[in-house]
C-alpha cells in the first residue's frame, strides 16, 4: 500500500462532538489554512456543550466557549452571520441550541426519540437530521428568520440513523440513513419533495455521504458476511455502484478534495491488536485505494473534511482517550502538536464547513 502525504489539520478532543471550519469566523467562502478559524464542540466532563475556537494562522485555540447547557453535540454549523448551532441530544431527546455574541440558547429540546445527527444550512433554513418520536427518522427545518422549528418529514429511514446530510451543487438536500433492516438508504429533499434515490444499499447504514459533479459518494456497510465496510457512489445516470469493499478497521467519514479530485476516508487500522487512527484516499479516475496517514490518536477517527484550501481537518481521540490534542500539518504530513482545552471529554463526531 502506497503511502500518500495532503495538508492536513488534525483536531481530537474526546466522547461526542462536532467541528467546522469557516474563513474569519462568519464567511461563507472556505477556510484557508493561513488565516481563519476552526470552530469545534464537544461535551465537557460535566456534560455541558462547549465550542472550541482554533486560530488557523497560529494554530492555537484561542476562545472556550461553554454554553452552560447539558447535551452532547454531535453535529455544528455557522451561519453567515456567525451564529453557531449545535445538534445533538439530553436524555434520550434531540436537542439543538445555538450561541451568538456572548448568548447560548435552547431552540428545541424534545425532538422525538433520539438524537439530532446532522445538520445543513441553505440559506436561512437550518435542516436538522433526528427521529420522529415514532421509532423513524425525521427531516426538520428551522428557519432563522422567524425563529420557527418544525418537523418536515417523518419515516425517512428507521430512528435516528440521519447521520449525514450534504447539499448539492443543484440546491437539493442529500441524505442518508437506512431502513428497519439496516440497509442502507439515499434521499433527496427538494422543492419541499423527499424522494428516495436508492434503497438496499449494503448490509447496513449510511455513515456519511458527500457529493461532487452531480454525483453522491457514500460510505456504508459491504453485503459480505463479515460486514464489511463498502464506499459507493450514486448517479441518476449510473444509480449505485460499489467503488470500494475493505475489510478490516472500520471507517466513518468520507471527504472529497475539489483540488485533488480524490476522496479521503477516516477510519482506523489495527497494529497488533491496538487501534489507532488513520486517513485513506480513494482515487476516482483509478480507484487505486492508499494510506495517507496512520498511528493517529488512540481509536478510530469519526469525522473528515476536504474544503476547498487544500487542507484536511480530521475529528477524533488524542494520544489518550482522556486527552484532547490539535495536530497541525502542512506538506509532507504532520508538523506539529498543540493541545486542546482539557475540559473537552469527548470526540469530534462531526465536521461541516460555512456555506
Amino acid at each position: 500500500m502506497n503511502k500518500q502525504h495532503l495538508n492536513i489539520l488534525i483536531l481530537a478532543p474526546l466522547l461526542t462532538s462536532a467541528l467546522i471550519a469557516c474563513s474569519n469566523g462568519n464567511s461563507t467562502s472556505a477556510p484557508t489554512t493561513s488565516a481563519g478559524q476552526l470552530y469545534s464542540a464537544a461535551s465537557n466532563t460535566q456534560g455541558e456543550a462547549v465550542i472550541y475556537v482554533t486560530n488557523l494562522a497560529s494554530n492555537k485555540v484561542v476562545n472556550t466557549i461553554n454554553t452552560g447547557i447539558v447535551a452532547s453535540v454531535y453535529s455544528l454549523a455557522v451561519a453567515p452571520n456567525g451564529t453557531i448551532y449545535l445538534g445533538g441530544g439530553n436524555r434520550g431527546r434531540g436537542v439543538l441550541l445555538s450561541y451568538s455574541a456572548g448568548v447560548s440558547k435552547v431552540i428545541e429540546s424534545s425532538v422525538g426519540n433520539s438524537q439530532i445527527r446532522s445538520l445543513a444550512l441553505s440559506g436561512d433554513t437550518l435542516y436538522a437530521g433526528g427521529g420522529d418520536g415514532k421509532g423513524n427518522g425525521g427531516l426538520y427545518a428551522y428557519n432563522m428568520s422567524n425563529n420557527t422549528f418544525n418537523l418536515l418529514e417523518s419515516n425517512v429511514g428507521y430512528g435516528d440513523t440521519l447521520k449525514s446530510m450534504v447539499l448539492g451543487n443543484d440546491g437539493a438536500l442529500y441524505m442518508g440513513g437506512c431502513d428497519k433492516d439496516y440497509n442502507g438508504i439515499l434521499y433527496e429533499y427538494n422543492n419541499s419533495k423527499l424522494t428516495t434515490l436508492a434503497s438496499g444499499i449494503g448490509g447496513g447504514c449510511i455513515k456519511a455521504i458527500t457529493s461532487s459533479n452531480n454525483t453522491l459518494y457514500a460510505l456504508g456497510m459491504g453485503r459480505d458476511p463479515q460486514q464489511l465496510d463498502a464506499i459507493y457512489s450514486y448517479s441518476s445516470k449510473s444509480g449505485v455502484q460499489t467503488l470500494k469493499e475493505l475489510i478490516g478497521a472500520p471507517l466513518n467519514a468520507l471527504a472529497i478534495s475539489s483540488n485533488t479530485g480524490m476522496l479521503y476516508v477516516a477510519g482506523g487500522m489495527t497494529n497488533q491488536s491496538t487501534l489507532s487512527g488513520a486517513i485513506y484516499s480513494l482515487s476516482l479516475s483509478n480507484n487505486q485505494w492508499n494510506m495517507v496517514e496512520s498511528n493517529l490518536g488512540s481509536s478510530a477517527l469519526v469525522s473528515i473534511l476536504a474544503p476547498q484550501s487544500g487542507a484536511t481537518y480530521v475529528g477524533g481521540s488524542g494520544v489518550t482517550k482522556k486527552s484532547g490534542q490539535v495536530y497541525g500539518g502542512q506538506g509532507n504530513g504532520l508538523t506539529g502538536i498543540l493541545t486542546s482545552p482539557e475540559s473537552s471529554s469527548t470526540p469530534f463526531y462531526a465536521i461541516g464547513i460555512s456555506n
